[in-house]
């Protein structure tokens, strides 16, 4: 029943997730510690897809799921950003968000899917993601922009500001407002960003492998 509850809720952007697992899966290097997160952060798209589909056949709500995927997902980035950067201060940052997180969900509704979790470890990410960015210019390390490292730092990037913006407007009738073939501008969004996302995240890992073997 579960399987073809999963089966009949498939539609393009899960599909592609699973392509990426499959994809990470074939390629990654578990002694590699920034593979072995980009595994782990894939591995919990994947979980919480079927966890979704699970709770939705028993007609069940999804925020507690999405609210934990959410915080899981935001602290796997600072930690890849942390493990590309070697950069320790990350460390701190992260402690921070998941006392905000566990805060937050602890004053606010658990059953309710909390958009601040979210926005939060969105917007952080793209700060560190700037200033550490910008002393790679200010040392003139100008092949860092070029190497794979940067694509997948950028990855999330776009994901997250475009996420963000729509949630900001999760209650504007400008997110529902139908752009090609009946299709809403947050669906439009949210498909745009996650192919992005996956895509960068696929290169990163085929390029990782394809340059060991190249060695």
């Amino acid at each position: 029943m579960i399987i073809l509850e999963f089966i009949r809720n498939l539609d393009l952007m899960k599909l592609y997730i699973i392509l990426s697992f499959i994809i990470v899966t074939i390629f990654f290097n578990s002694k590699n510690k920034t593979h072995l997160l980009v595994f782990i952060l894939i591995s919990t798209s994947v979980i919480n897809e079927i966890l979704s589909c699970i709770l939705l056949s028993y007609n069940h709500s999804l925020a507690l799921n999405a609210n934990i995927y959410t915080v899981i997902h935001n602290c796997i980035w600072l930690l890849i950003l942390k493990s590309i950067f070697k950069e320790k201060k990350i460390a701190s940052i992260l402690l921070l968000y998941i006392a905000y997180s566990a805060a937050s969900l602890m004053f606010l509704s658990i059953l309710k899917y909390n958009f601040y979790l979210f926005i939060v470890g969105a917007v952080l990410y793209c700060m560190i993601f700037i200033v550490l960015c910008y002393h790679k210019l200010f040392q003139e390390k100008f092949k860092f922009f070029k190497s794979n490292n940067f694509y997948l730092a950028f990855a999330p990037v776009m994901f997250f500001l475009s996420l963000s913006l729509i949630f900001s407007f999760q209650n504007s009738s400008l997110a529902k407002t139908k752009i090609l073939f009946s299709v809403s501008l947050y669906s439009l969004i949210i498909y745009f960003a996650n192919f992005i996302y996956y895509t960068l995240i696929n290169i990163y890992i085929y390029k990782e492998r394809s340059r060991k073997n190249g060695k």
